[in-house]
């Protein structure tokens, strides 16, 4: 999570990009519920965890997975899409609730352990070396 005080400014810049029109789409965790119930975005798109995290209960099933993105498009988010991994994604709406499959894919980039844990080591130290919420540079 980015400090208190820097919440704070991008929810304030956030707001005022939406009392102009934009529409906001927000894919963090560094916002609680309550932010997101504040700014209400035009879209979310949180994971299973990090829906579970906003709930503040564990979210293991789509049936579950529906119910909460639901909760949340009730709250004043007018999409919710929840990634679910291999089970696919969900969308809560004004249409309704829609899931759709994840395609069977061949899966590259966890062949090499040793060199994905040495690139995740290498970015955040990094990005703690870099202020704000920039992402770092390649190292």
């Amino acid at each position: 999570m980015i400090e208190f005080v820097e919440v704070q400014r991008v929810k304030d810049l956030l707001r005022r990009f939406a009392w102009r029109g934009a529409r906001l789409v927000i894919d963090s965790r560094s916002f609680s519920l309550v932010d997101l119930r504040e700014m209400r975005p035009w879209l979310i798109k949180p994971n299973q965890g990090e829906i579970s995290e906003y709930l503040g209960c564990e979210i293991t099933d789509v049936e579950q997975v529906a119910a909460a993105a639901e909760q949340l498009w009730r709250a004043g988010i007018e999409n919710v899409i929840v990634s679910m991994g291999e089970q696919g994604a969900l969308l809560a709406c004004d249409e309704g609730v829609f899931t759709a499959e994840a395609p069977t894919v061949e899966v590259c980039s966890t062949d090499c352990g040793r060199e994905r844990i040495r690139t995740a080591v290498a970015y955040g130290s990094v990005a703690c070396m870099t202020r704000g919420t920039r992402p770092p540079n390649p190292p």
